[in-house]
Formats: C-alpha cells, structure tokens, sequence
C-alpha cells in the first residue's frame, strides 16, 4: 500500500460538541462501485480529418514519391509544396487522395486503428464521488480544514444567508476560500484485506438432542482503491441528473457516502455496476436515467441519525429486497497520499530546486562560465 496520512478517528467529548457528532463518532462509510463512463470525442470528426491527411502523406513519402513527384512537376508546384497544400487546403487533399486509390483501403484500415481511442474517452478515469458531508469528515481527520473551510462549506451547502443573497461572491476572502473548497480533491487509497466470514458458527438440533455443527467459513477479499475524490456539493445540482445524485446521495436514513467509478478500484471491484452512461454515448447526450440508483434502497447503510433516543445510531443495517449494491468500508483503511496537494505546487516546485543546489557542489566563491581571461563569469552566490 501507497504511505499516506491516517485519518484521525477518535475525538474527545468536547471536540464532537463543537464540530458535530453525527458523522465524527462513525468509523466507516458506504461505498457503491458504478461503471466507468467512456464517450466519444465532440471531435473525433476533426481528428479523423488531421489523421488521414497524415497518413497520405505518409504514405506518398514513403511509398509513392516518383508519382507524386510528377503530379507535382505538371500542376507548377515542388514537392514539398504539393505535400504542404494537403494539409491547407481541402480541395486539394480531395484531390490527391482521390490519385492514390490504390491506397485507400490501408489508410483507412489504419485510420479505424488511431482514431479507436478517441471514441471511447474515460472521463471518469479513477474518479470518486463523495457527499458533502464525508468530505468535511476526512478532511477533519487529516488536520486539513480550517475556520475559512467551514464558512465555505456552509456556504456551498447553503446553511448560511451567504449563500441564499450571494454576498459572499463580493468579499475576496470569502470567494478565494469557496474556491478552493470547490477544487480540493482528495488522492488517496485504500486497501483491505481482512477475512469476512458466512455470518458466524452455526449448528441445529436433532430430535433425539444431538448438536450437528455447521462451522463457518472465512475468506479474504481484497480490495484496492487509487482514487480522486471529488465533493459533490449541493451547487452542483445545478441539472436534472446532477441534482438527482445529490439528492440520493444525501437521503436521509439512507445516505451513499461514496459513488466509485471502476477504473478507481483496482482490485475487488463488483463484476457489473450500475450504468451512468449507455454505451457509444456522445459528450453532447445526457447521462442516462439510472433509477436503480435513485429509486431503490441501499443493500446496506449506516445509522447516522445521532438523536440521543435513537439505540440504533452508528449501527450498519442491511435490506435484502429491492436494493442496490453498497459496500462499507473502513476509514482506518483510507490514506491520503503524500505530497499531492492541488494548491500547493509553488511550495513543491521550490523544495525541489532547494534540493538540487544543496546536493550539486557548488562552489560559493567559485567564478563559473568565465573565459580563459576569468572575463564573464559569476559567483556561485
């Protein structure tokens, strides 16, 4: 497993008095993995267009120079002139594509093959959707959220007027630090590879009074996660799917604390999940309608109902019928990689060139770059 920073998990009476109880207490969340989703390229038209004129060009330069070498001599133009034009005008490109049929099967043979990949884009390349919620838990735990987060997420989550009258868009402060909130992903992993059992020792009794065991069994699944986490605060509800997300993945008494999409999950992951997007989808088509999502109780959920008469709080409950597949998971298993912060790469940057003057054994009073004469050149200060 990735090194990383531990999530903080236990608070004292007074901390969960002030930042809140229902979600610091509770040391696991849910987790339901989805399908990846890949759409072809708004420009794959283009691409194609840009490829095969390279791949004629190509082919002349290496198979039909002397025949377009000629061509070129009766339309009053050289060679690379005759070339250059392919790619600037249209007319011209129809034109000397249309001399060399005898080449179009194998260019567009090998076209198929490059422009493949831009029909099938991953955009959700190892992502992880997380409630607002648990976002501000992790990042409690990691040490990482301060006064200026909290106005910001109250803000985003319109728990303040701020957010209603839109007054915090003229204070710089308040704006710099709703901004920030709004990009802070989080890069960690996960990793577990604890034994999960059949429910525990089971036995039956027969009539005459014999105990007949059923002894449980145990087995390992392992399960790793190289993820970026994105918040999906409330302002991102802002369509019809994505206010649709929002609103399942914070139901009340049946909340979703994570949506991992597959290529997140690099082992363990469910065979099949559910389907954001149909397949061969373009990037100008809406996401399809998943009402397995957002119509139908989580397999499992955790209690985060924190009234004080409630008995069942922080316990994790199941519902067989009717359900979708979700996971819990552990947060003692979460690491936040190091070194990965989005706004600190200036500090980055620097730290590394500090290293590299520290260990390049320069000379401070040393004249560097200087001729034989000792004209022109510098200190190593």
């Amino acid at each position: 497993m990735s090194p990383g920073d531990e999530i903080r998990l236990y608070y004292s009476k007074e901390e969960l008095e002030k930042k809140g109880r229902r979600i610091l207490s509770i040391d696991r969340y849910t987790n339901m993995n989805v399908e990846d989703i890949k759409m072809r390229s708004t420009f794959v038209d283009i691409i194609k267009t840009s490829f095969k004129k390279q791949l004629l060009v190509d082919n002349i330069r290496n198979l039909d120079k002397d025949k377009f070498q000629r061509w070129c001599n009766e339309h009053g133009m050289s060679f690379e002139q005759g070339l250059q034009k392919i790619y600037d005008d249209e007319e011209h490109f129809k034109t000397v594509y249309d001399l060399f049929k005898n080449r179009h099967a194998a260019i567009e043979r090998e076209l198929e093959t490059q422009v493949e990949p831009y029909t099938k884009i991953n955009v959700s390349d190892a992502q992880v959707f997380i409630r607002p919620e648990m976002y501000r838990r992790i990042r409690i735990g990691l040490g990482q959220w301060s006064n200026n987060d909290e106005q910001a997420y109250m803000i985003l989550e319109g728990h303040k007027s701020d957010s209603k009258n839109g007054s915090w868009l003229s204070d710089p402060e308040l704006y710099k630090a709703v901004r920030q909130l709004q990009l802070y992903p989080l890069k960690m992993t996960y990793f577990q590879n604890d034994p999960t059992d059949d429910g525990g020792r089971k036995f039956t009794i027969d009539e005459k009074g014999n105990i007949d065991y059923h002894p449980s069994f145990e087995y390992n699944k392992p399960v790793l996660n190289k993820m970026a986490i994105f918040p999906w605060f409330r302002f991102m509800a802002g369509n019809g799917v994505g206010a649709e997300l929002y609103k399942r993945m914070n139901k009340k008494g049946n909340e979703l604390d994570m949506i991992s999409f597959k290529s997140a999950v690099k082992v363990g992951a469910a065979q099949r999940g559910a389907k954001m997007k149909e397949d061969g989808a373009t990037g100008e088509d809406q996401l399809c309608s998943i009402e397995d999502l957002f119509n139908k109780e989580s397999s499992q959920y955790i209690d985060y109902d924190d009234n004080p008469d409630n008995t069942n709080y922080g316990k994790t409950k199941t519902n067989s019928t009717g359900s979708v597949p979700v996971e819990i998971q552990y947060l003692q298993n979460l690491r936040y990689q190091l070194n990965t912060e989005a706004h600190d790469s200036e500090t980055r940057n620097i730290g590394t060139q500090m290293f590299k003057l520290a260990f390049s054994s320069i000379i401070d009073d040393a004249i560097y770059g200087a001729d034989e004469n000792g004209n022109g050149g510098k200190y190593g200060y």
